[in-house]
């Protein structure tokens, strides 16, 4: 449960060794990624300025109550300080390779102190990197998926920290509904993505797909929907520049995923109730 899949190979040209050593707080930089529940966001959700708009909203203090306030007791709603730990959603982080490893190729190397599962009262799946060992621009990608239950998930929020502390929200949006937004993570179909990663161009194909907001960029990858047990995946794309993270001070990058599950589609009253098939309809984000 919530085990932290790290694939340790050659990856984007990258020899990525466990370390054995503390590193200093000047050499630490951190990847955190948090994967709750989708209610867990909304109890935090601050719609900011426009209600209308999501381009102002942010998740208020769930950085913190990821932190520290992870509890195995019973959590109300308005007890924003802590999260149950039943709603971390039981997702894995894994380190692409293959196809994806040629695409992004770099030199250099990166190595990892230790990648991180969460623990008695922290809610991340943290990986801590050499940053003194980052000599040229890197860009990792991770997918966070699995997870499977007798139900399908969906990726509903998406937020990541900004320079001030706050965790901003990344609108999920198909391409068109994009609207020059460039906070936002693309939802695209699994036939779509084999399709564009089998082609010769699918590195301009990938970039296109993932708006870089403070370092990262996200892709949501909606599964076929042939099998009930199926669930969207999210390809996490990190870039890492010493330089330009030196620059700005940033010590972290923080990635907070939101999953909303959905009854199985093969229950009969979704079909028959209303005379039209109700287990194909999606939810708000996707229309």
């Amino acid at each position: 449960m919530r085990v932290l899949a790290i694939v340790i190979s050659s990856l984007f040209g990258i020899n990525l060794t466990l370390l054995s050593s503390e590193l200093s707080a000047e050499q630490r930089f951190l990847i955190k990624i948090a994967n709750v529940s989708d209610w867990v966001m909304e109890q935090h959700l601050d719609r900011g300025k426009n209600m209308w708009d999501e381009r102002d909203d942010s998740f208020s203090g769930i950085g913190m109550a990821l932190d520290n306030g992870v509890t195995d007791k019973g959590v109300w709603w308005g007890d924003k300080e802590h999260i149950d730990r039943s709603s971390l959603a039981e997702k894995k982080v894994v380190l692409l390779e293959g196809k994806m490893a040629e695409l992004y190729p770099t030199k250099g190397e990166v190595k990892v102190e230790v990648c991180e599962p969460p623990s008695k009262e922290n809610g991340w799946n943290i990986c801590i990197f050499d940053l003194e060992e980052l000599k040229d621009i890197v860009n990792l990608i991770f997918e966070i998926g699995g997870g499977y239950k007798p139900y399908e998930q969906q990726l509903a929020y998406a937020g990541i920290r900004n320079p001030t502390g706050e965790i901003e929200r990344i609108s999920i949006r198909k391409e068109a509904m994009n609207e020059n937004r460039m906070k936002v993570a693309y939802v695209v179909p699994q036939s779509e993505f084999s399709f564009y990663l089998a082609k010769s161009d699918a590195r301009d194909w990938l970039d296109k797909k993932f708006p870089m907001a403070y370092g990262v960029g996200l892709l949501v990858i909606q599964r076929d929907k042939d099998y009930q047990f199926d669930t969207d995946k999210c390809l996490l794309k990190v870039h890492l520049n010493r330089d330009e993270l030196e620059k700005r001070g940033f010590k972290s990058i923080e990635v907070v995923l939101g999953w909303r599950d959905k009854g199985i589609r093969d229950f009969p009253s979704h079909y028959m109730l209303e005379g039209r098939d109700r287990g194909k309809s999606d939810s708000g984000f996707r229309k």
